[in-house]
């Protein structure tokens, strides 16, 4: 899979954590056990983050996708550490 591919699934698992994040909230989606949504929504930051350290990792990435895909990982433990570390305060 191309960096850039790997970048915009990275940002759709963010989205995709942050609506399951807002349809329990919001009650949109009646989860039968809360745990449920909380690990999806988990498991799609964590997939996110993964997608991103391996563009980092990769020697031969360009500096632009190693920039891009490090602002991406900022992004994502911070929005990972508001909405999972609030929840479990």
């Amino acid at each position: 899979m191309s960096n850039k591919k790997s970048q915009v699934l990275s940002l759709i698992l963010i989205v995709v954590s942050l609506l399951i994040e807002l349809s329990e909230s919001q009650n949109w989606i009646d989860y039968s056990t809360p745990e449920l949504a909380f690990g999806i929504s988990l498991a799609c930051v964590i997939a996110s983050m993964s997608f991103n350290v391996r563009i980092v990792r990769e020697l031969s990435a360009p500096k632009k996708d190693s920039a891009i895909s490090r602002f991406l990982l900022l992004i994502s433990s911070g929005y990972a550490l508001l909405v999972f570390g609030l929840e479990i305060i």
